[in-house]
């Protein structure tokens, strides 16, 4: 769905629960940041980052309402959902919806995301959500020609259809989570476009 402005400021995350989800994250190590490549290959502008798929939405053809669950959204999923409940109360005052992509994201210390507009049509539909879970003031988003320095802790709602870009100018990791969120009323009509 597309936002008026670039960006909404959506909650703080009470901060123990944000606690465990840093925690966890940081437990992570090298071996599972690399694990999974898809975003990676599949995307040219996501070439120099890192993901931990959890969900992911088919992009075309008669799968389009196909979601694949990986196995790490299991690992997940108790710190994490709480978190996309309160996401989507915020957005639309309900929850009946479906989370249609959902990752951990890094963009390692000196590398960037370049210039880009989500332009599938399912962006036109879902809400974009970010939880910067590690960053610092070095790292540029960029959004529609606007830079932010988006604060740990803060839920964001993201207008991924302006153009958009990240440079980490830092000297550690900057780590999000992703997702997006369609409503209920809106998945119970999705056709596929184009």
């Amino acid at each position: 769905m597309r936002l008026d402005v670039p960006l909404k400021t959506l909650f703080i995350v009470e901060s123990s629960a944000f606690t465990a989800i840093k925690n966890k994250v940081e437990s992570l190590d090298k071996e599972e940041w690399d694990k999974n490549t898809f975003r990676q290959e599949s995307f040219p502008v996501h070439a120099q980052t890192k993901s931990i798929v959890l969900k992911f939405q088919s992009m075309d053809g008669p799968a389009i309402k196909h979601v694949e669950v990986y196995d790490k959204w299991h690992e997940w999923s108790e710190v994490l959902g709480p978190i996309m409940d309160q996401a989507a109360e915020a957005i639309t005052g309900r929850n009946d919806g479906v989370i249609i992509k959902a990752m951990l994201a890094m963009v390692p210390p000196g590398c960037s995301i370049s210039p880009h507009k989500d332009v599938h049509w399912t962006f036109d539909r879902a809400h974009r959500i970010h939880l910067p879970i590690a960053t610092s003031n070095e790292v540029d988003f960029t959004i529609d020609g606007q830079v932010y320095h988006l604060e740990e802790s803060l839920v964001y709602e993201i207008n991924n259809k302006l153009e958009h870009s990240v440079k980490n100018r830092g000297g550690a990791s900057r780590i999000h989570l992703i997702f997006d969120y369609v409503t209920g009323d809106v998945w119970n009509n999705w056709e596929m476009e184009g």
